[in-house]
């Protein structure tokens, strides 16, 4: 697959000489900590091409499956335990992460083996190491720390095992603070802009959007989902402490990072909360198992079953970018030409500017009037209707068409956003200058 938008930030990172250089582009470029690309730069520079780094994280998701298995077989039947392994093995948020050039599958794995360690009443080393891990891997893991710390404290079973785990937390915590003074800066740079205010629906949609893609988001559906894991949590919690630590790390995150959105801070994603699909995907097998044996099974095997159908094909199945531009360049496309681009505009311009020659660096902008000698047309083969009609010839990529057409004002494209190059933009369009959207050099 093509390296997609967010691939590419990852590779530009991933290709900077030196460690410290690497770090100094994190801090500028993103908005996750550092520990995923330094493991990710140091694989690269051992001698792995930067698109088979991606093997980290499918290593990172085989892990995820083995960890799951082993926090659900305390809880539950063998059978059971293999249903929720198989839900993280085949559901969306999980096969689309692990296999991508980011850190969201080892936000997963951290969260599930904080899970582990704690269900385990182990402290000490192992625990502190992975809160160091995590918080230097998603900010969003102190939610998961947040939650285990009020199983911790508030759980009178946890009595034995609460000081010594707070201490390891603590610890783990101070080994990363060092970070901070760059999570301010990250925090600065409002990489989340695009986020919408809060909204309810899309917090109860979350843990179905966890496992299948969006284009099967239903409320009701939705509202099932979240039903079934709240009450496969709760049976559990009823009977023992581990329950309880279950649901805690299943929904405490939930629930405060919709707090925090709700409050005013837009930092809310789907894919931010993948670190609670390890404890839904208990969650969910455990209120299977409440079943009667034969229907159980059943359910339990139409559950993966479905959600495999519906998550992998759409998981694994990415635009070929690279294959757009090689379109582009043999149409005659040249550095000083926009190209104007139907859709998401965000998730063309960085793999156009890692796949066209010269890497150059491509600026939102908007049509003056004046006429463009060349300009180049992105659109989905179904949406072909949205070409002029006189465009003489159009190459298929993929899904996409990519036309030329030439003598025309780039404004009779109604709905398309001009991608034009950042230094040599031609009279017929005129760059956006918003702050937000330049192009990350």
């Amino acid at each position: 697959n093509a390296l997609s938008q967010d691939e590419v930030a990852s590779a530009r990172i991933l290709r900077e000489p030196t460690l410290p250089a690497a770090l100094h582009r994190v801090v500028h470029t993103e908005s996750t900590p550092p520990l995923w690309y330094s493991l990710a730069w140091l694989c690269h520079h051992a001698g792995v091409p930067i698109v088979d780094t991606r093997l980290l994280s499918v290593a990172v998701g085989a892990g995820l499956a083995v960890a799951v298995y082993l926090l659900a077989e305390a809880l539950l039947p063998r059978w059971a335990a293999l249903a929720a392994a198989g839900l993280v093995a085949v559901g969306y948020e999980p096969v689309y992460h692990g296999a991508e050039l980011r850190s969201y599958e080892l936000l997963a794995l951290l969260s599930a083996l904080l899970g582990l360690v704690l269900l385990r009443r182990r402290a000490g080393l192992a625990l502190a190491a992975i809160v160091w891990a995590g918080l230097l891997t998603h900010y969003f893991f102190v939610y998961s720390v947040a939650a285990a710390l009020a199983w911790l404290w508030l759980d009178p079973a946890a009595r034995a095992l609460r000081r010594r785990a707070t201490l390891s937390i603590a610890a783990g915590a101070a080994l990363a603070a060092p970070w901070l003074p760059a999570f301010l800066v990250q925090l600065h740079n409002d990489r989340f802009w695009w986020i919408k205010p809060f909204s309810a629906r899309v917090v109860a949609v979350t843990p179905l959007r966890l496992f299948v893609p969006f284009r099967f988001e239903s409320l009701p559906l939705a509202l099932a989902v979240l039903a079934l894991a709240a009450a496969g949590a709760l049976l559990p919690a009823r009977a023992s402490a581990d329950g309880r630590l279950l649901g805690a790390l299943a929904f405490g995150p939930l629930v405060l990072a919709a707090c925090v959105w709700a409050a005013g801070e837009r930092d809310y994603a789907v894919r931010n909360l993948i670190e609670i699909a390890p404890f839904l995907a208990v969650a969910g097998a455990a209120a299977l198992a409440a079943l009667p044996r034969p229907a159980a099974l059943a359910a339990a095997a139409a559950s993966v079953a479905a959600v495999a159908a519906a998550a992998v094909p759409q998981a694994t199945l990415l635009p070929p970018y690279q294959q757009v531009a090689r379109t582009l360049v043999s149409e005659g496309w040249h550095p000083s030409d926009p190209i104007a681009v139907f859709g998401n505009v965000f998730s063309f311009r960085a793999p156009l500017e890692w796949y066209l020659p010269h890497n150059p660096l491509l600026d939102v902008s908007h049509a003056t009037d004046s006429e463009c000698s060349a300009l180049f047309v992105i659109v989905r083969a179904e949406g072909r209707g949205k070409l002029p009609a006189d465009v003489e010839s159009s190459r298929r990529a993929g899904d996409f068409l990519v036309a030329r057409l030439d003598d025309v004002r780039a404004a009779t494209l109604r709905r398309a956003t001009v991608l034009a190059p950042l230094r040599r933009a031609p009279r017929c369009v005129q760059p956006s200058h918003n702050p937000r959207l330049e192009p990350l050099s």
